[in-house]
C-alpha cells in the first residue's frame, strides 16, 4: 500500500479518558498594526487581497477536509452478533479544539463487518494535527456462546463507554481526504465486568482506530472502497442518489456516472427501492456508485444473517439476523432468530463480487446445499409476519443469496497449485468457535486460494500454522473432494489476512 503522507497507518489502543464533546471551529484572525504615535485611537488594518493572503509572511492557508468515518469489527470464536450505538466521535485537536464527527447518534451490529468496514459518516476536519479521537459507545444487545454450556446466549448489556484512542505520533489532516477506521473487538467484550449470562463484559481495549489517506482507486475499505452498502433511495437526481443505510440510518449520496451499471431497475425508478450499492470514492473523498442492484420496495425486506438451526419436520431454518431494512426489520430483531421458509422454491443466488471463482464452478447453492454456518441475504416481498406462536418472525423469501463471510483459524495441509498465485488447505477452528457449535462438522473449513486472492497483512507467506482470518463463500459439497472422502465445507478466499 502507498504511505500515507497524513501519518504511519495509524493506531491507539483504547484507554478510559473522558473528553469533551464541544466543538470549536478554528478561526484565523489577521491583524495589521501600525507602530509608534501616543495616540489610543485603534488603526483600521490594511486591506489584503485574498489572493495573497496566504503568501504573506507566517501565514499559512487553513481549509477544510473531508473524512469518512467506517466502522468495522475483528472476527469472533465466539460472538456472532454485536449491536453498538454510537453516540458520539470526537476528534480533538493539539491546539485542543474539538470536532463531532457524527451529526446524529447510529446503530451499527458489527459482526457482519468482521474484516470489513462500512461508511457511517461522511464528515470534514479543519487542517492541523490531531492527537487522539474521543467514542462514547454503548453495547446494546450481544449473541454469543456461552464457553460452559456451548449454547447461544442473547442479552442486551446495557454496557457503555468514553473511551479515547490517541495517535502516536499526531495525525496531520492537511488537503488529502482522510479514511478514519474505527474497529470493534467483540472478544474483548467478552470478558470481566457486568455479568451477561455466564459471560461478563471488558471496559477496555474494545476499540481501536487507524487512518489512512484516501485512495481514488478505492482497491481496499479502509482506502476508500464501498464493499456493499444496503437500505432505501430517498432522492434521485441524474448525477446522484441518496441512500439511507438499512440499519445505521446513515444518510449517504452517492454519486453515478455512465460508468454506473444497474441492475433490475433503471435509475430514474429507484426511488423508494430498497437497493445494494457497490462503489469507491471521488478524489475530493465523496462516494462514487459503480453497481446499484435493486431488491424490493420499501414493503418488502431485504435481511442477512447466519443460519443456525433446523426446525424439525419442516424445511425452514433459523437465521441469526445482523443486518437488513424493509417491512419488519429494526434494531430489536438484530440477534434474534428469524425462521426462513423456503417452500415457496425461493431463487438461490451466490454473491460472488470481489470473488475470484476460476475453477469453482462445480460449487453449487441450492436448497440441498443451504446449511447451518453460512452467511445469506433474504429477499422479501411481504417482510416478516408473525408465527403461530407469536414469538418468531417469519419471512418467506424470493431469493436466498450466498453472501460472504469471515471466519479465523490456523492453516494446516497447506499445498501450492499448479497454477502460480494459487493454493488450497485447510482451516483449524478453535474448539469454541462459533461455527463449531453451530455446525459439529464445522471444525475446519477447506479454503481455495485464488489468483484474485487478496492478501493483507501477511509478515510472511502462508504456511501450515499461520493464523489468518479469511473473507469469502462459504459453500457445502455433499461430493467428495479431491483427497477429502466425506461430505466437506469450501471456502473460495477473497481475502486473506494475517490475524
Amino acid at each position: 500500500m502507498k504511505p500515507t503522507s497524513l501519518a504511519n497507518r495509524l493506531q491507539g489502543i483504547v484507554s478510559t479518558v473522558v473528553s469533551s464533546s464541544s466543538t470549536a471551529a478554528l478561526l484565523l484572525l489577521l491583524f495589521v498594526c501600525q507602530a509608534g504615535g501616543s495616540s489610543s485611537k485603534p488603526v483600521a488594518p490594511t486591506p489584503v487581497n485574498a489572493n495573497r493572503r496566504a503568501h504573506l509572511p507566517g501565514s499559512r492557508p487553513i481549509g477544510n477536509t473531508r473524512i469518512q468515518l467506517r466502522i468495522g469489527g475483528m472476527p469472533s470464536d465466539s460472538v456472532i452478533s454485536l449491536q453498538m450505538k454510537l453516540d458520539t466521535i470526537v476528534a480533538t485537536n493539539a491546539n485542543g479544539s474539538t470536532v463531532e464527527l457524527l451529526t446524529n447518534p447510529v446503530t451499527v451490529e458489527i459482526m457482519h463487518w468482521a474484516g470489513d468496514s462500512e461508511v457511517v459518516a461522511i464528515s470534514s476536519l479543519p487542517w492541523g494535527r490531531y492527537t487522539q479521537i474521543t467514542a462514547n459507545a454503548e453495547v446494546t444487545e450481544m449473541t454469543f456462546v456461552d464457553p460452559s454450556s456451548r449454547q447461544w446466549v442473547t442479552g442486551a448489556p446495557a454496557t457503555k463507554y468514553n473511551v479515547t484512542m490517541e495517535f502516536n505520533p499526531s495525525l496531520t489532516v492537511a488537503a488529502s481526504p482522510v479514511v478514519l477506521n474505527l474497529q470493534v473487538n467483540p472478544a474483548s467484550v467478552l470478558n470481566a465486568t457486568a455479568p451477561v449470562g455466564n459471560v461478563n463484559i471488558l471496559s477496555a481495549q474494545v476499540f481501536r482506530i487507524a487512518a489512512d489517506t484516501l485512495s481514488s482507486t478505492g482497491l481496499l475499505p479502509e482506502t476508500g472502497k464501498v464493499e456493499r452498502v444496503v437500505g432505501l433511495v430517498t432522492n434521485v437526481s441524474s448525477s446522484a442518489l441518496t441512500v439511507v443505510d438499512g440499519q445505521t440510518g446513515a444518510s449517504l449520496t452517492f454519486t453515478v456516472n455512465s460508468d454506473t451499471i444497474f441492475h433490475n431497475a433503471p435509475q430514474s425508478t429507484l426511488s423508494g427501492l430498497i437497493v445494494a450499492v457497490r462503489g469507491s470514492s471521488n478524489k475530493d473523498g465523496s462516494l462514487m456508485a459503480t453497481e446499484i442492484e435493486a431488491f424490493e420496495n420499501r414493503d418488502g425486506l431485504v435481511a442477512e444473517g447466519i443460519t443456525s438451526g433446523y426446525i424439525p419436520d419442516s424445511p425452514s431454518v433459523t437465521t441469526i439476523l445482523q443486518d437488513g431494512y424493509g417491512t419488519g426489520m429494526k434494531n430489536s430483531v438484530v440477534g434474534s432468530g428469524v425462521f426462513i421458509d423456503p417452500s415457496q422454491n425461493p431463487n438461490f443466488v451466490v454473491d460472488a463480487h470481489d470473488i475470484d471463482m476460476t475453477g469453482m464452478e462445480s460449487l453449487t447453492f441450492d436448497s440441498s446445499s443451504l446449511v447451518l454456518g453460512q452467511h445469506v441475504q433474504v429477499q422479501s416481498v411481504r417482510g416478516t409476519q408473525c408465527c403461530q406462536n407469536g414469538n418468531t418472525a417469519v419471512l418467506t423469501p424470493e431469493t436466498i443469496a450466498l453472501e460472504p463471510q469471515a471466519l479465523m483459524g490456523k492453516v494446516s495441509n497447506y499445498q501450492p497449485g499448479n497454477t502460480p498465485g494459487t493454493a488450497s488447505f485447510d482451516l483449524v477452528f478453535a474448539t469454541d468457535a462459533n461455527m463449531n457449535v453451530i455446525n459439529p462438522f464445522f471444525q475446519s473449513m477447506h479454503v481455495y486460494q485464488q489468483r484474485g486472492t487478496e492478501l493483507n497483512g501477511l509478515t510472511a507467506a502462508i504456511g501450515n500454522g499461520s493464523a489468518v482470518r479469511v473473507w469469502g463463500l462459504v459453500f457445502f459439497s455433499k461430493m467428495p473432494q479431491g483427497n477429502i472422502n466425506q461430505p466437506a465445507f469450501l471456502m473460495v478466499a477473497g481475502r486473506i489476512t494475517g490475524n
